[in-house]
């Protein structure tokens, strides 16, 4: 049965017209590519310019080349044909003979065959054209600022998007200075919106004139460029009113119900890193011991912004004022001093007798006070007598004690004992 079918087929008329066509043309193909008499081929190869890194080197660049193809006539049998091609056959132009710029130099060029072709099936290599014109400048160097401007904006309002900074600041453009003189700026694109968070990245850069042009395609082939990208950081910082403080030291009758600390400025405005600012509740401006103070008193602080924090608010310092409430204050003439842990090598004299101690507390408290409650000891083991002070008087700082029930009060500002210093 099949094979009934394959001899209809073999012995039909259309079989021997489709053999016939296919025969004919492996024949033609055979005695068209095996033909071994001598054809012409000609086709434009490209003029490629070799050792330019020698003229780099020299501080010279070629700038033109004309023509910038040549036509290229080959001679030969068609198989020697067969890989030449524009992108595999260029002449080549050698200009590591020059040394010094010019306008006018003429080359000769030497025609480059790939490694597949056998050259010496090529009866002849010819061409309209036997010279390249060239012209060679020095090459200059110019530092090309850094520029670009973040417009994306910021997640939220409260953040704050500084200037774009840039590293470097400048990049190094290497070419003839016909080209160099026309470019103004390194514009760098910087392509995000709605940053929460500081961003940096290393992004290219376009070059561009005076009126914002981008340089064309033959100008950047003459140029060469320190680098290709650059260090872009856009500073993302978060805003907000954070409240000045101050610590507190409570004795001698105070607690937090009757001291009123007010400060002016109670707020500043202030701006760094999101992170560091969202845990900023508060400026500590200083600490204050209400021991050292009666019943008012006011004081300037320096509010200490930190390194990396700014203050918007343009106010460097802050006015802090204390008044202690339902609290008074009434001064105790006392005799009662006396010395503590005298060197035994030294004679220590009290010079001061009687010292006005002052004392705060409710006036009930202050009623039932005496002078035989208080008690003043000066305590010269903490005080460091020098050998060079034998023989004359020191200021020292006594300690101050109540005897007795007394209460919450206590003894307010500070005080001084003078004592004569002298050889046993």
């Amino acid at each position: 049965m099949r094979s009934g079918r394959l001899n209809r087929i073999f012995s039909s008329r259309v079989f021997y017209i489709v053999f016939a066509i296919i025969a004919a043309a492996a024949l033609w193909i055979y005695v068209e590519y095996d033909d071994p008499r001598d054809q012409s081929f000609t086709i434009d190869i490209p003029v490629v310019v070799s050792n330019e890194t020698l003229l780099h080197d020299r501080r010279l660049l070629v700038t033109q080349i004309y023509p910038r193809t040549v036509s290229v006539t080959f001679v030969g049998p068609r198989t020697a044909f067969l890989n030449l091609s524009p992108t595999t056959v260029y002449a080549e132009v050698n200009v590591g003979g020059i040394h010094v710029p010019d306008d006018d130099i003429s080359l000769g060029f030497d025609i480059r065959l790939p490694s597949g072709v056998n050259q010496n099936l090529l009866s002849d290599i010819s061409s309209p054209v036997d010279r390249i014109n060239i012209t060679v400048e020095r090459l200059a160097e110019r530092a090309i600022p850094v520029r670009g401007v973040y417009e994306g904006g910021t997640a939220a309002p409260e953040y704050i998007a500084g200037a774009p900074d840039f590293n470097p600041q400048t990049i190094i453009v290497y070419g003839p200075e016909s080209v160099l003189s026309t470019i103004s700026e390194a514009w760098v694109p910087i392509m995000r919106e709605n940053l929460s968070s500081t961003y940096v990245n290393d992004l290219p850069f376009v070059l561009r004139d005076e009126y914002g042009e981008e340089l064309g395609s033959q100008q950047l082939e003459l140029i060469r460029l320190s680098q290709q990208e650059v260090r872009v950081t856009v500073q993302i910082s978060m805003i907000r009113d954070v409240a000045l403080h101050v610590e507190r030291i409570h004795g001698a009758g105070t607690t937090d119900q009757n001291t009123v600390i007010e400060i002016y400025p109670q707020t500043i405005s202030v701006s760094g890193d999101p992170e560091e600012i969202r845990e900023m509740n508060r400026l500590t401006l200083g600490t204050i011991n209400l021991n050292d103070i009666e019943l008012m008193y006011t004081e300037i602080f320096a509010i200490p912004v930190p390194n990396d924090v700014v203050n918007h608010s343009g106010v460097a310092e802050a006015i802090v004022s204390v008044t202690i409430r339902d609290l008074e204050v009434e001064g105790f003439l006392t005799s009662n001093i006396r010395l503590q842990n005298a060197p035994d090598d030294l004679e220590v004299e009290l010079i001061t007798t009687v010292l006005n101690v002052r004392i705060r507390g409710t006036r009930e408290e202050l009623d039932a006070l005496t002078d035989t409650n208080i008690r003043v000891v000066v305590n010269l083991a903490d005080v460091a007598l020098e050998p060079d002070v034998v023989g004359r008087t020191v200021t020292v700082t006594p300690t101050i004690f109540l005897d007795g029930d007394v209460g919450d009060i206590g003894p307010v500002g500070q005080y001084t004992v003078t004592i004569a210093v002298s050889r046993q």
